[in-house]
């Protein structure tokens, strides 16, 4: 069973290490890679129980990095990325003592596998409580209690549990929702994607600038902002990454969607003067499903990210990628 398991890991963790070696040949923002075998790879990983084991996984999946100045600063590496290589490590370590005959688990004399009291290798230290299972089969199902227990569910996995915004499968959800709607009335369609990232403030002063991933403060507090903007242009938002958020809108088109980029922008300058935001614009043309469109509004931000601007925009006549215009413009 556990080779099983190490090599279905080593395949994903294979899948992984090529993504990551073909985005980056590319010039791709390592939080913009994707991988075909896992859909969220630098998503941060949420533990529902705080376990001993959750909180051994969150130490060993930390880093300790030393700057050119000298300092040493912690990095997370908490996501689902570097969990599937320390699993895929701690599997490839277990097949080892188990299968190969060569470990020392076969050439060393077998003793007890458990904690005892006092080490009298008799008395376990833990032992767990008897429970019957036959009073709780007996047990008549509440159907109402069933129902709300299952949209609750339904409803943690559908929002961030951070922010309280729908996740990158709602997005997908409601986009092809608004597609079909836009199909039958002609309305316009527009999305904006935006990545987050935030100055590091232990940065050396005078050196170069250090780009990490935003504190789920200023996510919440970016997500806040947002929230006011919705309000007034009847707007979506949704989390769809560690580090990025997406607006839906039925009725913008794309300039209109550049002004309400530009004004989000100030406020959140304004409000989070470390933190930088990089926009993608993209406009339904009458074709395409709904991962069209949202490709268009990635490629728009990978743009502007390579060309260091704020806001960049898929033309929605020429399919083009072009820098926005200005503030002004239309």
């Amino acid at each position: 069973m556990v080779t099983e398991l190490r090599s279905s890991l080593a395949a994903v963790a294979r899948s992984l290490d090529e993504s990551v070696r073909a985005g980056r040949a590319a010039g791709t923002p390592i939080h913009e890679i994707t991988c075909p075998a896992v859909e969220n790879p630098w998503q941060q990983i949420s533990f529902e129980l705080d376990s001993a084991v959750a909180r051994r996984l969150r130490m060993a999946l930390r880093q300790r990095v030393v700057g050119p100045d000298g300092q040493a600063r912690v990095v997370n590496k908490f996501n689902n990325a570097n969990l599937v290589f320390h699993a895929l490590s701690l599997c490839t370590t277990v097949d080892h003592l188990v299968n190969s005959r060569g470990s020392h688990l076969y050439s060393a004399a077998a003793g007890i596998h458990f904690r005892s009291v006092a080490d009298d290798n008799r008395t376990p230290a833990s032992a767990v409580t008897f429970v019957s299972t036959e009073p709780l089969l007996a047990q008549r199902v509440d159907a109402e209690r069933a129902r709300a227990a299952l949209a609750e569910l339904r409803h943690k996995f559908n929002s961030d549990p951070d922010t309280g915004l729908g996740t990158r499968a709602t997005l997908h959800e409601r986009t092809a929702q608004a597609l079909a709607d836009t199909r039958a009335d002609s309305s316009p369609l527009s999305i904006l994607l935006f990545s987050v990232t935030e100055t590091d403030a232990e940065a050396a002063a005078g050196g170069p600038s250090a780009m990490t991933q935003p504190t789920a403060a200023a996510l919440t507090q970016i997500a806040q902002g947002l929230g006011e903007q919705i309000e007034e242009a009847e707007t979506e938002l949704f989390r769809d990454g560690p580090d990025s958020f997406s607006l839906l809108a039925r009725g913008q088109d794309y300039l209109g969607m550049v002004k309400l980029a530009r004004l989000i922008l100030a406020q959140v300058y304004l409000a989070l003067p470390d933190v930088s935001l990089t926009v993608g614009v993209a406009q339904y043309a009458g074709r395409g499903t709904e991962g069209d469109l949202l490709a268009q509004a990635a490629a728009a931000r990978r743009l502007a990210s390579n060309e260091q601007v704020s806001v960049a925009l898929a033309d929605p006549c020429s399919g083009e990628l072009r820098l926005s215009p200005h503030e002004d413009a239309g």
